[in-house]
């Protein structure tokens, strides 16, 4: 006979990094092309470029970590006359993400702008992140980035009970099966 028992139980995120264009404060980030800056459009202001010539590469490594924990990512990324959902990727792996998008002539063109908001909940095993957003062909940049972590507890009882542990909308789920 197997018995289950689901708990779930609310965690607290904890805020690891926050980033907002509004500050004028490029924190590392890194630019291989070396010509972005801030920029307005709209009177909202961004960290990207205002033409879309080119790509937009912007990325940072963020260290000294809690391993073996969830990494929760949220930003807002601006996209200027295109809507080209910007391509993520953490610690070199693609991440496939769904988003929500607004639009609105914001910068004064003809042609509409976007802003994506996006958040990305994802295990992680080291004590560095490595956060890469390319956008191709377009105007536009970051907004605002926040990196939050969730360490969920979890004990390890003996042969006879096996824990399933994930994360849900920011809630960690432990799933123990007992066994007879």
């Amino acid at each position: 006979m197997i018995l289950l028992i689901v708990l779930v139980y609310t965690t607290h995120q904890t805020l690891i990094y926050q980033f907002h264009a509004n500050s004028a404060i490029r924190d590392e980030w890194q630019d291989p092309f070396n010509n972005f800056d801030f920029n307005t459009c709209g009177g909202i202001q961004y960290f990207g470029k205002s033409t879309s010539d080119d790509w937009i590469v912007i990325s940072r490594i963020f260290v000294d970590l809690e391993p073996h924990s969830h990494i929760i990512v949220d930003a807002e990324y601006l996209n200027i006359d295109y809507n080209y959902k910007p391509n993520f990727y953490i610690d070199e792996q693609y991440i496939n993400y769904q988003s929500v998008i607004s639009s609105s002539q914001l910068c004064g063109n003809i042609q509409f702008d976007y802003i994506n908001t996006i958040s990305i909940i994802r295990q992680h095993n080291r004590r560095t992140v490595w956060i890469y957003i390319a956008q191709y062909y377009a105007g536009g940049g970051l907004i605002s980035l926040r990196l939050s972590m969730i360490k969920c507890q979890y004990d390890v009882l003996d042969a006879q009970r096996i824990i399933i542990q994930f994360v849900y909308n920011g809630n960690c789920i432990n799933i123990h099966l007992i066994r007879n």
